[in-house]
């Protein structure tokens, strides 16, 4: 093409509106049907790589319309008009050029109180979970008759700790899963007035709890008739918590431990394994390393806690990770395929059935 002139094209789109907003519609046209489905700004740099400059698009939901103009030496703007639409003939629809870049500009300033509501909801939920552990973990550990400060500000520093922690995995989850399209994608569309967030949601409630009760069902028959004749008698006779701490304990695995170990740690590992295998977005395989790798760590996270019960053995080590890895693939899985609120809802109820239905039942 010649310097200065014109580009027109109609074309899809990803982003939070039209049906390509959805990560499964995507995958399925770019894997099935070897196309590619570009965002806004990815666009707009392959065109400037192309030598083409002035980029205005218009948007319609996933459609996309844009003219741009090829560079290469000078060439006055009037040379790249391309036939304004009289005013008599634009539709409800229709939304000039620069009328259009205005609404992106007021779009994208929209996009950093979001991003920080997102993030004080998710922190503020770190910070009921991990005021919720306390009992139960108060009950699991024997404290020394005597303390060398206060036990009321010995759990304040604690908490203030886990909070820093878990503000700081937020945030880069929050910024590491955007770019490979994890993250929290249900909850901001939902705080960003989508009407169809609630929808996908609650669509998205019976299988998370499904594979929840599932997963922690065969957790239990593995404890109770693989595990359970082989634990040492110190664990053997150590008394579950309560039902009622089991219940406040679920609320910091269903929030703290998917902030720690699905938005921040697995986001991670999808964004690095993206960047190994020069991908834009990781593929399936990428993802189940990702998800398997994360779940394995899951299960080292509770070794800690263990230790402080009764000796490690080789044995205590395999029950750990493979009772917690079953957990965590599951969950790593929805966390991936439906987002991090499903993920969330169903280690809350795996953990019901563990530690509220389990002690119940004895």
């Amino acid at each position: 093409m010649k310097a200065g002139a014109p580009l027109a094209v109609m074309t899809f789109v990803a982003g939070d509106r039209g049906l390509l907003r959805f990560r499964r519609v995507r995958e399925h046209i770019e894997k099935d049907h070897g196309a590619h489905v570009f965002e806004i700004p990815e666009l707009e740099r392959y065109l400037a790589q192309a030598d083409f400059g002035d980029f205005r698009p218009q948007r319609y939901g996933s459609v996309l319309v844009f003219r741009a103009c090829k560079q290469g030496r000078a060439v006055p703007s009037r040379r790249c008009a391309l036939f304004p639409v009289p005013t008599a003939h634009r539709g409800a629809g229709f939304r000039p050029a620069d009328e259009n870049a205005a609404k992106e500009r007021r779009d994208m300033r929209r996009i950093e109180p979001l991003t920080w509501k997102i993030f004080g909801l998710l922190v503020g939920g770190a910070l009921v979970g991990s005021l919720a552990i306390i009992p139960y973990a108060l009950s699991l550990q024997e404290l020394p008759p005597s303390l060398p400060i206060p036990l009321w500000l010995l759990l304040l520093i604690g908490t203030v700790q886990n909070l820093l922690l878990f503000a700081g995995v937020t945030a880069l989850g929050l910024w590491l899963g955007g770019k490979v399209g994890l993250g929290a994608p249900v909850l901001r569309a939902w705080l960003a007035g989508d009407d169809e967030a609630p929808h996908r949601f609650r669509a998205a409630l019976p299988l998370a709890i499904g594979l929840g009760v599932i997963a922690a069902v065969i957790i239990l028959l593995l404890e109770r008739l693989v595990f359970a004749p082989l634990l040492p008698e110190a664990l053997q006779a150590k008394q579950a918590p309560p039902a009622w701490q089991g219940f406040l304990a679920a609320f910091y695995g269903g929030i703290n431990e998917e902030l720690l170990m699905r938005l921040g740690l697995m986001s991670l590992l999808a964004w690095a394994g993206a960047r190994v295998t020069r991908q834009e977005r990781p593929g399936g395989g990428v993802m189940w390393t990702a998800n398997v790798l994360t779940a394995l760590l899951f299960g080292v996270g509770h070794l800690p806690t263990l230790a402080m019960l009764a000796p490690l053995t080789v044995m205590l080590v395999v029950r750990t990770l493979l009772l917690n890895g079953i957990a965590g693939v599951v969950f790593g899985w929805l966390y991936w395929r439906r987002g991090l609120l499903a993920a969330m809802v169903s280690h809350f109820s795996a953990d019901i059935v563990l530690h509220v239905i389990g002690a119940v039942l004895g």
